[in-house]
């Protein structure tokens, strides 16, 4: 439990630093660090966790969430060597947005990965026709919240456009495939 207890208390001070820093660069940097620290943690956890399982859906389920983190994480590491080692701002399109979203497709194929409990051809329906309902309530939410404005505002060229677009579009395919994981258990 050291372990546990040594990475619950450096998170503390992480977010304690955080929330009560001063606002200065250094606030900034730390932030940074310690986004790819999480993001690198958390996929190394799911990597040991996948490997750790012999074989099976299980296994690459946990292997394929381990990438999305890891990619995350790799994004964030480039977004912060362009913010805090070159000092400068953060162009885009960048290579940060590749490794941001790499992630999205990595985490929906580790989620549908994850074994379902079993179920009649009825209780499939079900939750496919729940997902469908969550998914669209989440695309027409975020279309009149986000995408819909972002659309409309268009962008200095197509590839800034779509990438524009593709974070709020992952987030609702992720949260989506989230709850249809939740469902299928």
């Amino acid at each position: 439990y050291a372990g546990e207890i040594l990475l619950l208390l450096a998170a503390g001070l992480w977010s304690a630093w955080l929330l009560w820093g001063s606002g200065t660069p250094s606030t900034q940097t730390v932030s940074n660090l310690g986004l790819i620290a999480v993001a690198l943690l958390a996929a190394g956890a799911c990597l040991l966790r996948g490997l750790r399982l012999r074989r099976g859906s299980m296994r690459h389920a946990w292997v394929l969430l381990g990438a999305s983190c890891g990619a995350w994480g790799v994004g964030q590491a480039i977004w912060t060597i362009y913010e805090t080692g070159l000092g400068r701002e953060v162009p885009f399109p960048s290579w940060a947005d590749a490794g941001y979203l790499a992630a999205v497709p990595l985490a929906v194929a580790g989620l549908l990965m994850m074994p379902a409990a079993a179920q009649s051809m009825a209780g499939l329906l079900r939750i496919i026709l729940d997902g469908v309902m969550v998914a669209l309530a989440l695309f027409c939410s975020s279309w009149i919240l986000v995408l819909g404005p972002l659309f409309d505002a268009g962008g200095d060229n197509l590839l800034s456009t779509v990438l524009s677009l593709a974070y709020p579009v992952g987030d609702v395919v992720t949260i989506t495939m989230l709850i249809f994981a939740l469902l299928r258990a």
